[in-house]
């Protein structure tokens, strides 16, 4: 008797949880493994952003390739100016090193100069 009742709870304990994660065919149900898109929605997008493009193309607005294009030049742009910006910022470290040598050895011949002339 209670090993018959032991069955029936795990059976309708694993019923319920089976029934939980079933999708049912909805897209907006849980996925093991993170989102899978079918073949006929991913041949929709594509179809869709080709549209677009071409739209935009017949219209003269802007196309994803053109979009592309505009964030590859921004992108060079930012490198080409963190280039300056390492090689300016060297050049300014290395003057600053040497003004820095030139002003120690003159205050300290300065310094020495001034102990020799005044006498204790």
């Amino acid at each position: 008797m209670k090993h018959h009742l032991k069955r029936i709870l795990i059976t309708l304990l694993a019923g319920a949880i089976l029934l939980g994660t079933a999708s049912c065919g909805k897209r907006e149900s849980w996925l093991s493994f993170g989102e899978k898109k079918s073949t006929c929605e991913i041949a929709y997008e594509t179809l869709e952003a080709q549209f677009k493009d071409l739209k935009a193309s017949v219209t003269g607005g802007t196309t994803s390739a053109d979009r592309a294009a505009f964030w590859q030049a921004t992108a060079a742009l930012f490198i080409v100016l963190a280039g300056f910006a390492l090689v300016g910022g060297a050049a300014l470290g290395s003057r600053a090193r040497r003004a820095r040598d030139r002003f120690r050895k003159a205050t300290s011949t300065s310094v020495d100069a001034n102990s020799e002339s005044s006498p204790a």
